[in-house]
């Protein structure tokens, strides 16, 4: 058997295991929940990343957006999870990590909220992530309302600190060249007014 068909088979493994924790990340409860709700109508802007649970892997999706040329870190996502990050109305260079980073540019308006699917890809060692920001059409399809009403609402908790700390070098790398990737290119997932909506999910 040879390592490309061994690889195929330990990620299909992954795929079909459906792994969910808390390691880094907290369920966001109820009470905690419903200023988020409000925040889009206060002039700020939100993006919501999402892993749907069907595509369910062990391995986790840490997410950052440059900040003062830094990885600021907004959590780690993993299967059947959402994280709501709330931002000034503005221009963000997201990143997601993995074996590689993906690239995501977005230009942010005020009072509107944005949707974004992680999904994974097939690394040579682990898995890759890829941004998929959806459409304000594909946001009224019954594909997406089952996906996100099937992921739950995380922040981070204690222990994320605990990672920014040991992979801030990696990340702010990772970051880095996906910029210049980008810049030497042009290819990046982008998120701007057309996936804008106003409506929570």
């Amino acid at each position: 058997m040879n390592v490309k068909l061994l690889l195929s088979l330990a990620m299909g493994a992954m795929l079909l295991s459906g792994c969910s924790t808390y390691r880094y990340m907290q369920p966001v409860e109820a009470a905690a929940d419903a200023p988020v709700a409000r925040v889009a109508t206060a002039g700020k802007s939100v993006v919501t990343f999402y892993r749907a649970s069907y595509v369910g892997m062990a391995i986790s999706a840490p997410i950052a957006y440059e900040k003062d040329g830094k990885a600021e870190t907004i959590g780690i996502l993993e299967s059947g999870h959402k994280i709501e990050q709330v931002l000034e109305p503005g221009d963000y260079a997201f990143v997601v990590g993995g074996e590689s980073s993906n690239l995501l540019r977005a230009r942010l308006d005020p009072n509107r909220r944005y949707y974004v699917s992680v999904s994974p890809r097939l690394g040579l060692m682990k898995a890759r992530f890829a941004f998929r920001p959806l459409s304000a059409d594909e946001l009224k399809s019954g594909r997406f309302i089952k996906d996100i009403e099937g992921c739950k609402l995380v922040e981070p908790n204690e222990s994320l600190n605990v990672w920014i700390a040991a992979n801030q070098q990696s990340m702010d790398e990772k970051l880095e060249k996906a910029i210049r990737a980008w810049e030497g290119n042009g290819k990046a997932a982008i998120l701007d007014g057309t996936n804008a909506v106003t409506e929570r999910y």
